[in-house]
């Protein structure tokens, strides 16, 4: 203790017997004590979270605290202070139990009067000492081989593990050190593998001779085939017996693959080259051929690709085209820099020509330094030939694709002609101001032509009908359908006053015209008819999103059409389909929204859908705007919603404003 007083704790609650201890203790030589001495287990307590102790000396039996329970609190309290542990005859048994549970010794009471207390007092603190040594010793030594990637284990004579490092509980698939104690191969690994282990661990242990860099397979977890370096010696007890053996393993897996991966590319470029249709060739750095491919063999008339080591370029085609041919290879190998798909006219003695499109590349040593080229070559010598047809037949198709652009963009133009300029207004004969009716719209194709399209059809004096529609498709075809669906909405002017009755005739001539055709054609509608005289709102729907009435003065917004009023799209080859006409109120104020589902299908950046729920709750939320101002607004939220901030189909949307009735 380097020449200090032992800092002792005494708990003993026998007034006598401590005065015994204080004597005994001071008649040893070796050693200086500072003795603190309790009478109570609390105390104990308290004095070792205040002071640190060299050495406890305690009795099991205090006022507070009777036996073991003794002890294990106070070892608790202190566990890397020696505890001796003072005890009367009657009570030898229970203290040592105590010592399997940690204390350093015992003393019987009645040999406290000796020089035996202090001799064991030392030999506690000495033993306690060598203990944590040994302890710290064995804890970095079991630091290291945990810390250590490779496999690390030690098994007794019979193969049986004894420890494993962390590396090696991992591939076993356990997780703690006590599940593989006892354990054999044969618990973790197919039964051929564990008993090549085995014999392998046997040889080892009746030779007395090490097993080292021994390559093997092994097998993960999920079956799979592993490779292991292993070195598995001898381990041997003090009298120089082998009672076991140490086990080491390195995982090679990564090492073998690329090994097994190396050879596999060197078969693929020997199968490239045998196979390739193309010519690829190697020169040195006077351009000389230092290896072909068969193809390439095949173009210059040889038998075998040896016969081309050696030889240029000007033993094969006409001089003009080998002085090209080594002037880019030599500046290939001056620069280092590729040539990549350079078109070539290959001239031959004979005078024939053909084309290839060439790649040559510098070719490097292990150290980096160019040792000549190597190149690719493809024959194009057909599609140069069909190049220049193609040339003619690309500006015949530019020029048809002129004239039908031109003519897409005249549909376009008669599209969009078509559509209301002019909104009617109710009743006939007063300013737009005054109109009981007002009409906003927005229309938006995606393409050249839209399949949308909307009309608003005067009826009387006090009446209007008001149609959307959406064409399957966005196409011409999709724009001709719109064209005769317009053709008649006003054809039918007859029923115009009945929506059910119109959509019911208009799926009648549809489905005799789309008969004709070799392809499906279908179209939504809904068709409204809005009497301020009334203050009615009449409608009917084939397979279309339901408008939305907006009900401002309430602050309420809902579907105008319901689930069970709804009929199937038009055109889809049921003819005998009637259509219902239903009704509902409208009131001043009132605003009838009517769209396209190219509004609200749409998609962001997580490929979530607006929506018509997202639409509503927009409407409603801004619902006091006036009808232009709200139409913006909702198409400015949409695009903010949508992926590229783009509509993807043709758009349509108009609203209906209610601003009186006839009778208000």
């Amino acid at each position: 203790m380097n020449g200090e007083p032992i800092k002792l704790l005494l708990i003993e609650d026998q007034r006598a017997d401590a005065r015994l201890v204080q004597n005994a203790l001071s008649l040893s030589q070796a050693m200086q004590f500072e003795m603190e001495w309790v009478e109570r287990l609390a105390k104990a307590l308290e004095a070792i979270r205040a002071k640190k102790f060299d050495l406890i000396l305690m009795d099991l039996g205090l006022p507070d605290s009777q036996g073991t329970e003794t002890f294990q609190r106070v070892h608790e309290a202190a566990p890397q202070t020696p505890i001796v542990v003072l005890t009367d005859l009657d009570d030898e048994e229970i203290a040592l139990r105590t010592m399997q549970m940690g204390a350093q010794d015992y003393v019987l009471k009645y040999h406290m009067a000796s020089q035996i207390l202090g001799r064991v007092v030392r030999y506690a603190i000495e033993r306690h000492r060598v203990l944590q040594t040994a302890a710290r010793d064995r804890d970095l030594l079991r630091t290291l081989i945990d810390a250590l990637p490779d496999y690390v284990y030690v098994k007794d004579a019979a193969s049986r593990f004894v420890i494993n490092n962390r590396a090696h509980l991992r591939v076993l698939g356990l997780a703690t050190q006590e599940e593989a104690v006892g354990k054999w191969d044969f618990d973790f690994f197919p039964k051929e593998l564990a008993e090549q282990y085995f014999a392998d661990e046997q040889a080892v242990i009746q030779s007395g001779q090490p097993l080292l860099d021994r390559e093997e397979t092994t097998m993960d977890r999920e079956r799979n085939v592993q490779w292991l370096r292993t070195t598995k010696v001898p381990l041997r007890d003090s009298a120089g017996e082998v009672i076991g053996l140490v086990g080491i393993s390195r995982d090679v897996s990564t090492h073998r693959r690329a090994e097994e991966a190396l050879e596999h590319e060197r078969y693929l470029l020997h199968a490239l080259m045998d196979n390739m249709p193309d010519s690829i060739y190697f020169k040195d750095t006077e351009s000389r051929f230092v290896r072909i491919n068969n193809a390439c063999a095949k173009k210059f008339g040889l038998r075998d690709t040896a016969l081309a080591i050696g030889k240029t370029d000007a033993d094969f085609f006409s001089e003009m085209h080998a002085r090209q041919a080594l002037a880019d290879e030599v500046r290939v190998m001056h620069t280092g820099q590729p040539l990549v798909g350079i078109e070539e006219m290959e001239t031959y003695p004979d005078g024939s020509v053909t084309w290839c499109s060439s790649t040559k590349m510098p070719l490097r040593d292990a150290t980096g330094k160019i040792v000549g080229t190597f190149g690719i070559s493809r024959d194009i010598t057909q599609r140069k030939r069909a190049e220049q047809a193609l040339a003619e037949r690309t500006e015949q198709l530019r020029e048809r694709n002129q004239q039908m652009q031109e003519d897409l963009n005249m549909a376009r133009e008669l599209q969009l002609a078509m559509l209301p300029q002019r909104f009617p207004v109710v009743p006939r004969n007063v300013s737009q101001a005054d109109s009981a009716l007002r009409f906003f719209s927005f229309y938006l194709p995606s393409g050249a032509v839209s399949g949308d399209f909307f009309d608003v059809i005067p009826l009387s004096d006090t009446s209007v009908g008001v149609f959307v529609c959406d064409v399957m498709g966005h196409d011409v075809r999709a724009a001709l359908i719109t064209a005769m669906m317009r053709a008649l909405v006003e054809e039918l002017g007859p029923v115009a006053g009945d929506p059910g009755q119109l959509l019911t005739q208009m799926n009648r001539d549809l489905c005799g015209l789309f008969r004709q055709t070799t392809s499906t054609m279908f179209a939504t509608a809904c068709y409204l008819v809005a009497d301020v005289a009334r203050g009615r709102l009449l409608y009917a729907s084939a397979g279309h999103p339901s408008p939305l009435h907006l009900h401002r003065s309430a602050g309420v917004v809902e579907p105008v059409v319901a689930d069970d009023e709804r009929g199937p799209a038009l055109g889809l080859l049921l003819e005998h389909v009637a259509y219902r006409t239903c009704q509902r109120p409208m009131s001043p104020g009132d605003l009838i929204m009517l769209f396209t589902d190219g509004l609200f299908e749409i998609e962001n950046s997580r490929r979530e859908t607006y929506g018509q729920q997202r639409l509503v709750a927009a409407a409603l939320q801004h619902i006091g705007l006036p009808p232009s101002e709200l139409f913006d607004t909702l198409i400015d939220e949409v695009r903010e919603f949508a992926a590229n901030r783009q509509f993807t189909d043709d758009v349509c949307l108009l609203g209906m404003e209610v601003s009186r009735l006839a009778h208000t």
